[in-house]
């Protein structure tokens, strides 16, 4: 199979040329997540968590949208926990995705470095590394250092939530509508660069409208991210199944 890696591109292999392109990445995204890690905090002490539990959520289980749903049942007696695990699978069966790209991407990890990368796997590390090893091939390094990094920018933001309680008096009038879809349309821009990214993102759009035309609750979302992927894994594999058609017929 021929490589995508463009050989004219810098591939800064050093460790502190790694570390630098990293944080370059990836420090924009953290500033990006600051006001989801307060409007966190604040909904969770504001249902009766203590800035310990709160803190420590961000350091043990580390996914945004997990926190905030336990944060806004925390208060709610009638919410058990199957509810709330239930709600938990749902907002991150994604990352069945996620991770099953990663593992073609990089198909020669250790068992270790699948475990420690899957940690750190949340939408944003994907994006950024993904768009890394596009051009230049897996590099662990990379993806570490964009994983500790957004790591460490999350429990920072859950630190600043905590300490701004009580001047944060409503956190949904932070521009989280605004942020977030802002930040995930431009983690979508690197995969718009060849035509199976842009089929696949085009599908899922679609796919995401007509759902959240007809479907209750949010499953338009699971429904997007199953059909833009498939749609664009299929266009992916017919054209690369095309192109070695050609090239044997050329030879």
């Amino acid at each position: 199979m021929a490589s995508n890696i463009d050989p004219r591109l810098p591939t800064s292999t050093t460790q502190s040329g790694l570390f630098r392109r990293a944080a370059t990445d990836t420090l924009p995204f953290v500033l990006g997540i600051l006001p989801f890690g307060i409007a966190y905090a604040v909904v969770g002490i504001s249902n009766g968590l203590t800035p310990v539990e709160v803190i420590s959520m961000s350091i043990l289980v580390f996914a945004g949208s997990a926190q905030m749903v336990a944060a806004g049942i925390a208060g709610d007696a009638s919410a058990g926990v199957a509810v709330f695990l239930f709600t938990t699978l749902m907002l991150n069966v994604r990352h069945v995705l996620l991770g099953a790209s990663s593992a073609i991407q990089a198909p020669h990890r250790s068992r270790l470095e699948i475990l420690v990368q899957s940690f750190f796997l949340t939408d944003e590390v994907y994006a950024i590394a993904s768009a890394r090893s596009r051009r230049h091939g897996h590099q662990a390094r990379y993806y570490l250092t964009a994983g500790v990094l957004f790591y460490l920018g999350w429990i920072g933001a859950t630190v600043v939530g905590v300490l701004s309680v009580g001047l944060v008096q409503d956190p949904f009038a932070l521009p989280l509508e605004f942020i977030m879809p802002a930040t995930f349309i431009v983690l979508l821009v690197p995969f718009l660069e060849d035509q199976a990214g842009r089929i696949a993102a085009l599908g899922g759009g679609i796919a995401a409208v007509v759902g959240a035309l007809v479907l209750p609750g949010h499953w338009y979302i699971i429904l997007a991210g199953l059909f833009g992927s498939a749609l664009g894994a299929w266009f992916e594999g017919r054209f690369s199944a095309n192109a070695e058609h050609t090239s044997g017929a050329v030879e």
